[in-house]
């Protein structure tokens, strides 16, 4: 009885640490959009947009798919580095499209499909999606910062 207590506990800790590697199979999985207001016209908001891209990019010119500011469209597409094991670190391209109109602002954060034979992970998809989180209130902060020229 007492051998079989760690072999046990080995499976346990096995088997939840396996959740996170399970593929992503439903593209809708991959795919978040978060609507939000703002106090600010559509031509303010789309300029501050611009401001927060080029803040947060190293490169905002590679990045910055498409700018228009009579739609109200900005569409990013960009890389960024997710863990998907201990030790073991892969890189991800995602789509991130800002849909501006008066007082409010459509994100849509789009994890790109994986070349690779594991596809996107469970855990990866998790990291991503968190990713999203922080550059939407990273941007929207930036929307609503009154500019002390």
């Amino acid at each position: 009885m007492r051998r079989l207590l760690p072999l046990c506990l080995l499976a346990v800790l096995a088997f939840t640490g396996c959740s996170n590697l399970s593929m992503v199979k439903d593209a809708s999985e991959r795919t978040k959009e978060v609507i939000e207001t703002t106090t600010q016209p559509k031509a303010a908001a789309f300029e501050r947009l611009l401001r927060w891209t080029t803040q947060t990019y190293n490169s905002a010119n590679t990045v910055v798919q498409r700018a228009d500011a009579e739609s109200g469209t900005i569409v990013i597409s960009a890389l960024t580095d997710v863990q998907r094991a201990p030790a073991v670190t892969v890189t991800r391209r995602y789509n991130l499209t800002m849909d501006v109109r008066d007082n409010r602002i459509r994100f849509t954060y789009v994890v790109g499909e994986s070349t690779e034979a594991f596809g996107v992970m469970r855990g990866e998809l998790n990291e991503m999606m968190a990713n999203f989180d922080r550059l939407r209130a990273s941007a929207l902060a930036a929307v609503n910062t009154t500019d002390s020229f």
